[in-house]
């Protein structure tokens, strides 16, 4: 199975059923998803639900996004669709950072910098002299809300700040360029970034131009593949075997293959 094939068309498995392409990936989503819900709490287990539920979602938007579209709409939607593809891999290097190892603490690692980025987006708020600025001042939830965000966030705080008292800017060290590295993906960071970055800041060239060459749609079902078997791998999932053979099919397939 290969990039640009339509998720309509219908394919064989590796099993030998026959299947529309998103009919096939949407099972195997829903039953890697289902049966880590079903495990049992832990940091890992949330991390990576999150995670994967997130890429869903935006799969699902691409989804309607190409259903219900014009052709003569598709370039203008395609700035869109970039931007939900863009965070689909930004959302696969993470969780393959998680899972590379020391995975139970770097899962508490995304988990708990929720804390950080709650009580600093507060913060930040109230410093300003605006209208919602001024509003959110003066609430009277907010002396009871900044003490239960001050409290978390001092709770965690010293996870994410280096010898000279900086509070770093996400839950994992470097900037995600150097995860990509670490987790053998720094050619499709660069591939990435260098043919999204302009429809996620609205640039001239994404914004005029748009992207009429890029699949899409075949970018979701490889990382949606992919992160299905690295989950169902990494927590020992059993799954059915309609869903095990379109990761086997699937999960193997290039994001910057020229073929």
């Amino acid at each position: 199975m290969t990039q640009g094939k339509g998720v309509n068309e219908i394919v064989t498995l590796s099993d030998g059923t026959s299947v529309r392409l998103k009919d096939a990936v949407d099972e195997m989503i829903r039953e890697v998803i289902t049966a880590l819900f079903n495990k049992s709490n832990g940091p890992t287990k949330n991390a990576m639900l999150s995670l994967m539920t997130h890429m869903s979602a935006n799969w699902r938007t691409l989804f309607i996004l190409d259903e219900h579209a014009e052709d003569k709409e598709k370039n203008l939607l395609s700035h869109s669709m970039a931007i939900l593809t863009r965070s689909m891999f930004d959302a696969y290097i993470q969780l393959a950072f998680i899972a590379q190892e020391d995975t139970e603490e770097r899962a508490k690692l995304y988990l708990k910098y929720e804390a950080i980025e709650r009580y600093q987006n507060v913060a930040k708020t109230v410093k300003r002299d605006d209208d919602i600025s001024r509003y959110v001042a003066k609430s009277p939830l907010r002396a009871e809300g900044e003490k239960k965000l001050k409290a978390s966030y001092d709770e965690v705080v010293g996870y994410y700040t280096n010898g000279k008292g900086r509070v770093r800017d996400h839950w994992y060290p470097k900037n995600l360029s150097q995860i990509a590295e670490d987790v053998g993906k720094s050619d499709e960071y660069f591939w990435y970034t260098q043919r999204f970055n302009s429809s996620v800041h609205a640039g001239p060239l994404a914004v005029r131009e748009g992207h009429p060459a890029d699949d899409f749609l075949s970018h979701a079902v490889a990382l949606m593949s992919r992160v299905a078997k690295l989950v169902t791998e990494h927590n020992g999932l059993v799954i059915g075997a309609g869903a095990q053979s379109t990761i086997d099919a699937l999960a193997g397939q290039s994001l910057t293959s020229t073929n």
